[in-house]
């Protein structure tokens, strides 16, 4: 079964299981184990992204797919008390989560939440982050397209994504998965509007993951 695609038979089913709930993480599992697991476990990627980011206090950020939102809480710390942050999750579940995690933050208007990218057109944002997401999006160049929308002419983007061969040899990335290589990734956001992304965590090949950064000019 090619990437993007369902398995079938009774350990497929786990696997497809599984991909499910990373893509959209829901129920009891995705709110209390699922959420917990991607902070935990792409704890660094955020790390490295928001770095990237070089976000400075009192700018206007958001992440997109943030999960269990480790992300949220980086840039929100980030911004300052000044700053603004938008959280963006395809997940009820998620959203459900970060208003209870985040409910002072919501409630002074720094940071606000929505299900859909294409609701942060004209936000003026500084900068925006999307970690160990584009491999559920189906049009990565229209998905990209929104993003530009939504930055500044001088502001930035970054994208976390694991590496690709790597990520081809998880059982459960068959399913759900889309999986990318860098120059296809590079080649859709240039045609969304940004400038040709640099790759900022090479590490001599020994890092298990890639953030790529893109500019608006």
């Amino acid at each position: 079964m090619s990437n993007g695609g369902r398995l079938n038979g009774p350990t497929n089913s786990v696997l497809d299981a599984v991909a499910r709930q990373l893509s959209r993480p829901h129920g009891l599992i995705g709110r209390s184990v699922v959420a917990r697991m991607l902070d935990r476990g792409n704890g660094a990627m955020i790390r490295s992204a928001v770095d990237a980011l070089r976000v400075a206090p009192g700018q206007a950020v958001a992440d997109v797919g943030f999960g269990g939102g480790a992300g949220l809480e980086a840039l929100l710390a980030a911004v300052g008390p000044d700053g603004r942050v938008i959280g963006c999750d395809a997940s009820p579940d998620m959203l459900g989560r970060a208003e209870s995690r985040f409910a002072g933050p919501l409630r002074d208007g720094r940071l606000s939440l929505t299900a859909d990218i294409a609701d942060l057109a004209d936000a003026q944002l500084d900068a925006l982050m999307c970690v160990n997401t584009i491999y559920f999006v189906d049009d990565l160049t229209a998905f990209l397209r929104a993003a530009a929308q939504a930055i500044r002419g001088d502001g930035r983007m970054v994208i976390g994504i694991g590496r690709p061969e790597m990520m081809r040899k998880m059982p459960f990335t068959r399913s759900r998965f889309t999986i990318r290589e860098v120059d296809e990734i590079v080649q859709s956001a240039t045609e969304a509007g940004f400038v040709a992304g640099e790759k900022l965590s090479d590490s001599g090949g020994k890092s298990a993951y890639d953030i790529l950064g893109f500019s608006r000019i």
